[in-house]
């Protein structure tokens, strides 16, 4: 089916092999299913804008063709109103620079790669088991939780350039990894918000136990965005990385652990609850950081390490400058140590 510059409402279902579009096409009423495979047979031509008011579901793979190109053919600018459904076991792999507005509806993928499209979630509860950003991948998060709880079953992975926008709102991941478990994830990404929009993203591990999470890359926070991990007791989330974050960092559960090669310079605040912990390898926060803990042990810091911070609170009480022991390490308190910049 070729439909070029038109708008069609559909009195029922409609099982295609192939859907081509060009210009400025409507669908809507009742769904659309592609049976053929993706590589082929699915089309939105480059300028072109798709308004799909009924859900649309590609029903096979990619088994045609090499997978890496598998949807190419997906260009100009989508908009899927009525719900998207992806049900193959293969990833459905967006390269050829499309803009899609996932909105209305949530949307359901099996596995999401995406090297080359600019990516918008305009609703809640999205539903996918793996999303991979690379490249020139950006995605804007337009509401808070855009993937919903539970919705992962795999993994989040970030790299080569790839960016999140958060636009003030909150994002959750349910990895068993992040940011460069697997080859060919080989350079740096972002998670971003306005200087006037403090966002959230929230590592939540606890779906995944038993799993450890390591950061190979580097991440730059840009903005006042919050880092939240909430993991089990079990569970440690690894950075070898240093990490441009200016915003907080919390560890809700799970341990934080920072090796050798990272650092958090820009952190004005972290906050250790509940069955959360942090690692230190070495100095690796900034003087002018304020840490609150349940208790001091919630931080372990190396032997021979004195890490330098401007303020204690233990169970929401400042404690007084001083040194305090800290595993093996120590940690030296001096209020007024803001106005410092090193570590």
């Amino acid at each position: 089916v070729s439909i070029a510059n038109a708008s069609v409402s559909l009195s029922e279902a409609v099982s295609v092999q192939r859907l081509h579009l060009n210009g400025v096409v409507t669908l809507s009423g009742e769904p659309v299913t592609i049976t053929g495979t993706i590589f082929s047979n699915f089309h939105t031509y480059s300028g072109g804008t798709y308004t799909f008011n009924n859900k649309l579901t590609l029903a096979n793979g990619t088994s045609e063709g090499d997978a890496t190109f598998s949807c190419r053919y997906i260009q100009g600018t989508i908009y899927f109103n009525g719900g998207f459904v992806s049900t193959a076991s293969e990833r459905l792999t967006l390269n050829g620079g499309p803009v899609i507005h996932f909105a209305k509806v949530p949307a359901v993928f099996s596995r999401l790669c995406v090297p080359k499209a600019t990516l918008h979630f305009d609703v809640a509860g999205n539903q996918l088991n793996r999303l991979e950003l690379s490249g020139d991948a950006v995605v804007h998060v337009n509401v808070d939780d855009p993937w919903g709880n539970f919705a992962w079953n795999d993994y989040f992975l970030m790299g080569n350039g790839a960016r999140l926008l958060l636009h003030g709102h909150r994002a959750s991941v349910y990895p068993t990894a992040i940011l460069g478990q697997e080859s060919g994830y080989s350079s740096d990404c972002s998670i971003e918000t306005e200087d006037d929009k403090p966002a959230m993203f929230v590592v939540n591990a606890q779906q995944t136990p038993g799993n450890s999470i390591r950061v190979n890359k580097g991440l730059d926070m840009r903005g006042p965005v919050t880092f939240t991990l909430a993991a089990t007791s079990s569970q440690t989330l690894q950075w070898n990385r240093s990490v441009s974050l200016s915003g907080d960092v919390n560890v809700e559960g799970g341990t934080l652990e920072l090796l050798s090669d990272a650092k958090l310079p820009n952190v004005n605040s972290v906050r250790i609850s509940g069955s959360g912990k942090m690692l230190l390898s070495k100095r690796s926060l900034t003087r002018h950081c304020s840490v609150y803990v349940d208790s001091i042990s919630d931080l372990q810091i190396a032997e021979g390490v004195v890490q330098r911070v401007d303020a204690l609170f233990v169970n929401g009480v400042r404690q007084p400058d001083g040194e305090y022991a800290c595993g093996a390490g120590k940690m030296f308190v001096r209020a007024g140590s803001r106005t410092a910049s090193s570590t």
